[in-house]
């Protein structure tokens, strides 16, 4: 792997680099909460933990056309929207760039590979910024993710006391330190890497991995799960948040002999999240969606894929009004166990 050092005080230059050639996202504090948004010229927000939204905004938006439609029955003719432009996200924590690979395994999975999240990843370049410190509510280590992980990243930065440790882990991240050569060091620190390797998680060990799968599926018919349903609201917010959901459901706007064929986010959490046409409902109470949902993370997604569908970004305890939070539902459940 290329590796170089960035002095602090040319991280800005380095920036306007990557601007040069691609919009450049980063996370910026808005009305007191951090997101990722367009940089614009303004400094990111680096902060312990992560923004409040995550990477999938920009590869799956919450909302997009499939493509416009206008004639009558026989005669349709189909537009489709403009091909998606180059786009560089910065300051992205190893835990996003970790669940932005486990999302294109299945998005990106052939014979039914998402045409749309291809080429959205195909024009993106990930810059990670490896964690010397972590956020209150982080699990990364819980769930086989590390500080300073370098998956699903192009570059991943090890910032370090005057100076960021920059590695190219792909060739699209090996062309972006080649084009900021001017302002970089071709020395190595490897003590920058060893510092966020070793970043303390407040919540590590708050999932036991050993045999979790077979664990909970032993407790998928507790009545446990009636008891969290009468806690949850329903309304979805750990879902949306959630690096690694990527439900969504497709509608129609019709406007006499035009339309717009659109996909926007859905949630397992969402009553009739799973009615079918007939009227059946294999997930008709709230408390068989909230089981299906921890089953499907820890359980079912892992046995397919051999990886959890969660990368421990703390998101769902951060933001879950009424605390259900993924690694405090596990220690409920073991409690239920013994």
């Amino acid at each position: 792997m290329t590796m170089n050092l960035l002095p602090s005080e040319r991280l800005a230059e380095f920036r306007e680099c990557l601007a040069a050639g691609a919009r450049l996202y980063g996370p910026v504090e808005v009305d007191g909460i951090v997101l990722f948004e367009e940089l614009g010229g303004r400094p990111p927000a680096i902060r312990p933990g992560n923004p409040a939204n995550s990477l999938k905004s920009f590869l799956c938006p919450q909302t997009e056309a499939v493509f416009d439609f206008e004639g009558g029955y026989t005669d349709v003719a189909l537009r489709v929207p403009a091909a998606p432009t180059a786009q560089a996200i910065f300051g992205v924590r190893p835990c996003d760039a970790v669940a932005l690979e486990r999302v294109s395994r299945v998005l990106l999975a052939e014979p039914f590979a998402d045409e749309s999240y291809r080429q959205r990843r195909e024009m993106t370049t990930i810059l990670t910024m490896a964690c010397r410190e972590a956020g209150p509510h982080c699990f990364c280590r819980s769930v086989g993710v590390s500080p300073a992980d370098g998956r699903g990243s192009d570059v991943v930065l090890y910032p370090a006391d005057g100076h960021y440790l920059l590695e190219a882990v792909t060739a699209r991240g090996l062309s972006v330190l080649q084009s900021a050569g001017a302002f970089l060091d071709p020395a190595r620190d490897e003590a920058a890497r060893a510092t966020c390797q070793s970043t303390p998680v407040p919540l590590i060990g708050a999932v036991e991995r050993e045999d979790l799968a077979a664990r909970l599926e032993a407790v998928a018919l507790h009545p446990h799960w009636d008891e969290l349903a009468r806690r949850c609201l329903g309304c979805g917010a750990c879902t949306f948040l959630c690096p690694t959901c990527y439900c969504f459901a497709l509608f129609d706007t019709v406007r006499g002999a035009r339309g717009r064929r659109s996909r926007g986010w859905d949630s397992c959490q969402f009553k009739d999240y799973s009615l079918m046409a007939g009227g059946h409902d294999p997930l008709p109470t709230k408390a068989s969606r909230i089981r299906r949902r921890f089953l499907h993370k820890l359980s079912r997604f892992p046995a397919v894929q051999g990886e959890y569908a969660c990368v421990g970004c703390g998101r769902c305890g951060g933001t879950c009004p009424v605390g259900l939070h993924l690694a405090g539902v596990l220690s409920e459940l073991e409690e239920v166990l013994r």
